[in-house]
């Protein structure tokens, strides 16, 4: 750490959410240098709040210069865990991360379809699950994008392979071209990386996996589009899927069962939804200007 800020000279230090180095925070506060922890958020039950590492983490904290919460309740937790800080309620800027990736990624080479699932980052603890699921909702016409979370190694393969043998009509990301309409396929199964945001606007419903692993992964992006979320067991690690899930724009789906019946509630109003979907993420939108603007405030000499 010495060596590193030796070379680098920074004249600040921002972290996002959770991110702190003890040391590195420590040899700031020696040098005057500012340390600002933004997005902080702070679980109940979390592992920082067992009573071991919040001794360990606590002169850190007390260390910063500026903590910018996420909510009332991460400040309270915060406080209760690690005593008074330098602190106040600002936002999440990963709201304003999530919107402005939407808007700048490439529009999806597919074509549009009204009802249309997409399973993103699934592992194969979620793919036991879809791959019950997918002649159900073929019935009812529904269609899929099938995103694995690792595409080399074995689950593309595994997932082809059962695919054929339940004969669901699929082709690989890959190898579509320009593709016209749906009219001959009942899946595409994606094959490449760095696609997925350009994707969740397609979807009238999404499913977000590792809920059936262990934990779920980001449900912002899916939200951000305007899509309703799916979600398996695992996903009490996420504020955003436990929040939304309030509003019923997050439903936990437990069987093949309950997936069917998700994906018919989702489809009734789904314009409607859609919008309050992304009324709701529009408004908590923001965090990230009056981040900067704090900055500007507070250390002139060094963000103006």
């Amino acid at each position: 750490v010495t060596t590193f800020l030796d070379k680098i000279q920074p004249r600040a230090l921002l972290v996002a959410r959770t991110d702190l180095w003890p040391e590195l925070v420590s040899q700031l506060k020696d040098k005057k240098i500012p340390t600002v922890l933004f997005s902080a958020t702070f679980a109940s039950g979390s592992k920082k709040s067992s009573t071991l590492t919040s001794h360990f983490l606590k002169s850190t904290i007390q260390n910063l210069n500026q903590i910018y919460f996420v909510s009332q309740d991460d400040q309270i937790m915060c406080e209760k865990i690690y005593g008074p800080t330098q602190g106040e309620i600002l936002g999440d800027t990963r709201f304003d991360q999530a919107l402005f990736r939407l808007q700048n990624s490439p529009v999806s080479n597919l074509p549009s379809y009204q009802k249309l699932i997409v399973a993103g980052s699934t592992w194969p603890e979620d793919d036991r699950i879809l791959l019950q699921t997918v002649l159900r909702l073929k019935d009812l016409s529904w269609k899929w994008v099938w995103v694995p979370h690792e595409i080399s190694g074995s689950q593309i393969e595994n997932l082809k392979r059962q695919f054929t043998q339940m004969k669901i009509k699929f082709q690989l990301f890959s190898e579509i071209g320009s593709m016209k309409s749906w009219e001959n396929l009942d899946l595409v199964l994606v094959d490449q990386v760095g696609i997925l945001a350009t994707l969740y606007p397609l979807a009238r419903v999404s499913f977000v996996g590792g809920s059936f692993k262990k934990q779920v992964h980001s449900v912002m992006e899916p939200l951000a589009a305007g899509s309703p979320v799916l979600v398996g067991p695992y996903h009490h690690n996420n504020r955003e899927a436990l929040e939304f899930k309030t509003k019923d724009w997050v439903l936990e789906v437990l069987s093949p069962n309950d997936f069917v019946k998700g994906c018919q509630k989702f489809d009734e109003q789904p314009e409607k939804t859609s919008q309050m979907i992304m009324c709701e993420v529009k408004g908590r939108c923001g965090a990230t200007q009056s981040l900067i603007s704090k900055l500007n405030e507070s250390y002139p000499a060094i963000f103006s």
